[in-house]
């Protein structure tokens, strides 16, 4: 019988998701197909290739799994495209509780970060005469066309 709180229980969870770096699901596909997958816990070495990712839930929980239940590579998002809906939620919500120790916080400190950096800008911005905004707004509008690529 198991005389463990719900509190040690969890702690005792998370610990085995931490040394696996995971857990294994099934997931189903809209065609009824299933397959094992593992949700990974993402290493510190992804975490900057997973920022480009965060804002595209279904691209960052695609790139936190693994097909096959291997605990390599990490899917694209065509892949969780094709997965029934109720599947994406339970690997979804799977994603943020192997994650929730490592890379969330993390990107939630970033971009506190951007937003902090953003709104000081705001306020610099806001100080200026308007010509000189006017002037910046052009300057950028220019060097915003010359980045551009070129049509064909």
């Amino acid at each position: 019988m198991n005389k463990n709180t719900p509190e040690q229980n969890a702690e005792a969870k998370a610990k085995i998701i931490t040394i696996f770096g995971g857990t294994v699901l099934t997931a189903t596909y809209e065609d009824q197909s299933a397959a094992a997958i593992r949700v990974r816990q993402l290493r510190l070495s992804e975490y900057e290739k997973a920022m480009l990712l965060v804002t595209d839930e279904i691209a960052i929980t695609a790139y936190c799994c693994s097909l096959d239940a291997t605990p390599e590579a990490p899917c694209l998002k065509d892949w969780a495209m094709t997965l029934h809906p109720k599947s994406y939620e339970e690997i979804r919500a799977k994603v943020q509780e192997v994650n929730k120790d490592g890379f969330f916080p993390y990107a939630a400190r970033k971009q506190d970060l951007e937003t902090k950096a953003n709104e000081q800008w705001i306020r610099l911005a806001a100080g200026l005469p308007p010509e000189v905004l006017e002037s910046m707004t052009k300057a950028g509008m220019s060097a915003s066309r010359t980045l551009s690529p070129k049509p064909r």
